[in-house]
């Protein structure tokens, strides 16, 4: 479950890898900490008796809640401080933001207040965009990889470079379909990006930790294209977002176990949309009171 990478950096793997960086006099800075307490109380363990290490900081790559849903615990149990970007941050100390945004802004249901979307609250101490952030002998980078959540960031540290959910890892893709996004064009900048980001090892947020992500990076692509496309084919007459993404769902065959399968997948649709519409494929218009999608016969050549 532990992976020694550098001689300062490692990784807890599991449903969510979690990076380990040794500081000066046996202190730990952690990257992201899991989807809940129970992950957290098994990674402060091995931090703490099998490594030998003090927790002083959480670094958090997104305020998504299987990233930071062990941050309150291990916060309140060590006292360290707690890092993120600005928009993150938000979500972190008010986690009900992000099932409000997958339920169009409203309060949300019941079934948008499980714990795999709505973690619990977590203290942020300190603020932070691209850049360098210090701890006594270590220096750690700050990479900005936004488009899976608003203002997802990397850490690149002694070569190890821990990129988020930049990809997700090939298994995940052939069975859930369609990876979620917040912003697809910046999503796509963010892959160049890590794929241009120099490392001996990557650590994506889940799956195998890797010498080189140019197949994950080509595969995720390939997906992208792909949902796109399928997008586009049901674009020929005008159509409401819940029309157009229920027929991609079933062209895909994505599956659609549960409530917040839907509304994560539905927001990725929209996010597809949105994209489009800044390439000038697709108009937004108004259409017996609906808010609808039309193609415009326009090429709009291939996602590079």
């Amino acid at each position: 479950m532990y992976q020694q990478l550098a001689d300062r950096v490692g990784v807890f793997g599991g449903g969510v890898n979690v990076g380990i960086i040794q500081a000066a006099d046996n202190h730990a800075i952690l990257v992201d900490t899991g989807a809940n307490e129970s992950n957290a109380r098994k990674l402060l363990r091995h931090v703490r008796e099998e490594v030998g290490l003090n927790v002083i900081a959480i670094l958090t790559t997104h305020a998504h809640a299987d990233h930071f849903g062990g941050h309150e615990f291990v916060a309140r149990r060590t006292g360290a401080e707690v890092y993120a970007s600005p928009i993150e941050a938000t979500i972190l100390k008010n986690p009900e933001l992000q099932p409000s945004l997958l339920f169009g802004g409203a309060a949300p249901p019941a079934a948008l207040k499980e714990r795999f979307i709505l973690a619990r609250p977590s203290p942020v101490h300190c603020v932070i965009d691209a850049g360098v952030v210090h701890f006594a002998n270590v220096a750690v980078e700050v990479v900005p990889l936004p488009g899976h959540s608003p203002n997802q960031v990397g850490y690149l540290i002694d070569g190890v470079f821990f990129c988020g959910d930049v990809v997700f890892p090939s298994a995940a893709i052939e069975k859930f379909r369609i990876p979620y996004l917040f912003d697809l064009d910046r999503h796509l900048a963010s892959m160049e990006l890590a794929a241009r980001t120099p490392a001996s090892w990557i650590v994506p947020g889940h799956g195998t930790v890797e010498r080189d992500i140019t197949s994950l990076l080509e595969h995720n692509l390939a997906v992208v294209h792909e949902t796109r496309e399928t997008i586009l084919k049901r674009l020929e007459e005008p159509a409401p977002l819940e029309t157009i993404a229920c027929g991609v769902f079933d062209a895909m065959d994505v599956p659609m176990e549960s409530h917040v399968s839907y509304y994560l997948l539905r927001s990725t649709i929209a996010a597809y949309l949105a994209s489009l519409e800044a390439r000038g494929a697709v108009e937004h218009l108004m259409l017996n009171r609906q808010a609808c999608w039309k193609r415009r016969q326009v090429e709009i050549g291939r996602i590079s």
